[in-house]
C-alpha cells in the first residue's frame, strides 16, 4: 500500500464514524444515546435552542394549482408568436360573414371602371371572371383589406396586420384602373 491508498482508507473511516455518530446510516438508535435523541446530541452537551435546531426537519410537498394562471413552463415568446399568428384580424372586431370578394389575393383584383353618382363613387371590379360593384368600406382580398378611397384612376385598399408583439401595422395598396387593351 502506498500513501494515497492509506489516506483514502482513513478518509473513508472518518466518514463512517461521522455517519455512525449522526445516525445517518444506522436505522436504529445507538445504545449510547437516550431514545429520541441523536447520537451526536448525546455526545455534545447543548442548550435547548441548539437541540431544537438539530431536530429533523419535515419536508412539505408543494403542489402547483394553476387556477387561471399561465403555465410557468411554457415560453412567453412562443405564446406571443401563436397570438400574433392567430391575430390577422383586429381582436376587438366582431366576427362577420365573408363575401366572395375576400377569397382572392389583392393582386388578382382588376379594377374595370369607376362610377360616379351624385353622392358616392363606386368601383367596378372583376374577380375570376365575375364583375362586382363595390364602394368605400367593402372588404376585399384574402389579406382582410378594406376599400378606403375610390379616386378617378385607382382604388385604395387598406390592410391591417399585426407584428409579433401585437402592434398594428397598416398598409395601403392601390389598385390602378386598367384601360381597354391592358392586361
Amino acid at each position: 500500500m502506498d500513501c494515497r491508498d492509506m489516506m483514502r482508507i482513513l478518509c473513508l473511516l472518518a466518514v463512517l464514524c461521522v455517519c455512525c455518530l449522526s445516525g445517518v446510516y444506522l436505522p436504529g438508535e445507538c445504545a449510547a444515546s437516550p431514545p429520541g435523541q441523536s447520537p451526536l446530541a448525546a455526545a455534545v452537551p447543548m442548550d435547548n435552542e441548539t437541540a431544537a435546531a438539530l431536530t429533523p426537519l419535515t419536508i412539505e410537498r408543494y403542489i402547483y394549482e394553476p387556477n387561471g394562471r399561465r403555465d410557468p413552463f411554457l415560453s412567453l415568446v412562443e405564446r406571443k408568436k401563436r397570438l400574433s399568428a392567430s391575430a390577422s384580424v383586429k381582436p376587438n372586431r366582431p366576427p362577420r360573414a365573408h363575401s366572395p370578394l375576400e377569397e382572392p389575393e389583392l393582386n388578382a383584383i382588376v379594377l374595370k371602371g369607376i362610377v360616379v353618382d351624385a353622392k358616392k363613387r363606386y368601383a367596378v371590379v372583376e374577380i375570376d371572371g365575375k364583375t362586382y360593384v363595390i364602394n368605400v368600406g367593402t372588404y376585399v382580398g384574402r389579406e382582410g383589406g378594406r376599400v378606403v378611397k375610390i379616386n378617378n384612376d385607382k382604388l385604395v385598399v387598406e390592410t391591417i396586420t399585426y407584428d409579433d408583439l401585437g402592434k398594428e401595422d397598416k398598409s395601403l395598396h392601390p389598385i390602378p384602373l386598367r384601360k381597354e387593351g391592358q392586361e
